[in-house]
């Protein structure tokens, strides 16, 4: 089995660019700042995993809102000074959020076909900006719930990793399976490997 170098000890930045309790200029100016990066380090942390919320950093067209991805940019460049990696993750998309509660139909995004394209965009659009940072890897998605979708999310992933992989063949991508990562589920992660395809888990 291959190592993940640089991703063994790391800590979750949730509640900043995802999950906010608020939806301000406020919150995002000072949850998380470079001191708290560099107290990560400290700890003696590899790397910060970034959760983030579409809605947060993109525009309904999948183009940039410069107001939210200024902050993912500040966040690299952070990690980068303290000698971090970063993992991007997609927190909620277009159509789709790992907690069910807070979506008419927790299903949508699996069967319609737009919300589909927009997601591959919108990884399209990342790639483009951080592929070439060899500091940065990506996880496409967090936590697919409903095991029913297994087909479904096979192939929407397989769409975006083409995508990114026509942009940035070296990112390192990670990926989980149904039943919110449930590690069982890794065996139904059904996509084309390559070297810097990693399969991830989440466990209590």
């Amino acid at each position: 089995m291959k190592s993940f170098d640089g991703y063994k000890r790391g800590v979750n930045l949730g509640g900043w660019l995802s999950q906010c309790v608020e939806y301000t200029d406020s919150h995002f100016d000072n949850f998380i700042t470079d001191d708290d990066i560099a107290k990560i380090k400290e700890w003696g942390m590899d790397h910060v995993r970034l959760p983030i919320d579409c809605d947060v950093i993109a525009n309904d067209d999948c183009s940039f809102n410069s107001k939210g991805i200024v902050h993912v940019d500040d966040c690299i460049r952070w990690c980068e000074a303290e000698g971090l990696n970063v993992i991007l993750d997609l927190h909620k998309t277009f159509g789709y959020t790992f907690d069910t509660d807070v979506v008419a139909d927790p299903g949508v995004f699996f069967k319609d076909k737009t919300l589909q394209g927009k997601f591959v965009e919108l990884w399209k659009t990342l790639a483009t900006r951080y592929g070439d940072d060899p500091h940065v890897a990506f996880e496409l998605l967090n936590e697919v719930s409903d095991p029913v979708f297994e087909d479904s999310w096979n192939s929407i992933a397989t769409e975006a990793i083409k995508s990114i992989r026509q942009i940035s063949p070296q990112s390192d991508i990670i990926i989980g399976g149904v039943n919110n990562n449930g590690v069982m589920n890794v065996r139904g992660i059904n996509i084309p490997l390559d070297e810097h395809i990693i399969y991830t888990f989440h466990f209590l």
